[in-house]
């Protein structure tokens, strides 16, 4: 049974965070939850004063932009008015302001955008979003910007990848709830990681099916067994397994497969062992082309 009943959405008033805020109204409206929305102002040169009216008057639009989007969404004349807060925050430190915020009012989920961010523009200027991923206390949605508005719809086609860890099973105890409440397709995942290797060695799919020969049937029934265990007996899905990079698979199969929602487990690595071993969650988030909702073992649940 899914309970939200308090979603956060943290905004700078950018195109990147305002192409979150129809998911984060739809979520909102499906749940009956209520909708906060958080600025938090990083320059101290001023007083809080001297910034207020102007960003009361950004949060004022974005609250009217948030109903009129409700209002499109509901097929009805009368709408049930959407509860929203504005809170603006005063801080140097804008990801831990979140992160705290959201543990102080005990937010049942973040919904965010993320600029998707590549390369060395990303290395310098870094991704709230994604440090958000590792810090917050509940789960995280990421919702990248597009150059075109698109409509948002509840989620009809769900995907999960999976490499049978604690992360993976709660990330897919999350996709079947969310499945089951909006009436959605499951696709589970298993990518078979290949490491990166010179062309001379010429290992390639056939190279590993020839070492463990019955690799993609053990796997077949490891899914199998998998959703036997954790998913309901009227539950419609599909599983599949590929062979190649975790995070650039993930992103190829929802692009091909028209996925509305990526659900995914992270291990909440920080500082220096993010910097070295890199994310999958990371990757996906910056390059998927739909939504992504990260989940950590340790966190606050809304299941």
């Amino acid at each position: 049974m899914l309970t939200i009943r308090k979603i956060l959405f943290p905004t700078d008033f950018s195109n990147a965070s305002t192409a979150a805020l129809g998911h984060a109204v739809m979520l909102a409206d499906s749940f009956e939850a209520e909708l906060t929305l958080l600025h938090v102002a990083a320059d101290e040169r001023h007083s809080l004063q001297a910034h207020f009216p102007e960003l009361e008057k950004a949060a004022d639009e974005l609250q009217e932009l948030a109903e009129e989007q409700l209002a499109e969404m509901t097929d009805t004349t009368r709408p049930r008015r959407l509860a929203v807060k504005r809170v603006v925050r005063l801080s140097q430190t804008p990801v831990e302001e979140i992160a705290n915020y959201s543990r102080e009012e005990n937010f049942d989920l973040i919904v965010m955008g993320t600029h998707g961010r590549t390369g060395v523009a990303h290395l310098l200027m870094g991704s709230i979003a994604e440090s958000l991923v590792r810090l917050a206390p509940c789960p995280v949605l990421t919702v990248r910007e597009h150059m075109e508005k698109e409509e948002v719809a509840p989620y009809l086609k769900i995907l999960v990848p999976v490499d049978f860890s604690p992360h993976a099973e709660k990330a897919l105890k999350y996709g079947i709830a969310l499945a089951m409440n909006f009436e959605a397709s499951l696709n589970v995942l298993h990518v078979m990681d290949q490491p990166v290797q010179p062309s001379h060695y010429q290992l390639d799919d056939n190279f590993l099916m020839m070492m463990q020969p019955n690799l993609e049937a053990r796997t077949h029934e490891a899914l199998q067994q998998l959703m036997a265990r954790l998913a309901p007996k009227d539950l419609e899905y599909e599983t599949a397994y590929v062979f190649g990079r975790a995070y650039a698979e993930i992103v190829n199969y929802a692009a091909s497969n028209d996925v509305d929602l990526i659900v995914l487990g992270t291990h909440g690595l920080s500082g220096l062992q993010q910097f070295l071993l890199g994310s999958t969650a990371a990757k996906v988030v910056r390059h998927a082309p739909c939504p992504v909702l990260t989940v950590k073992v340790k966190e606050k649940d809304f299941i």
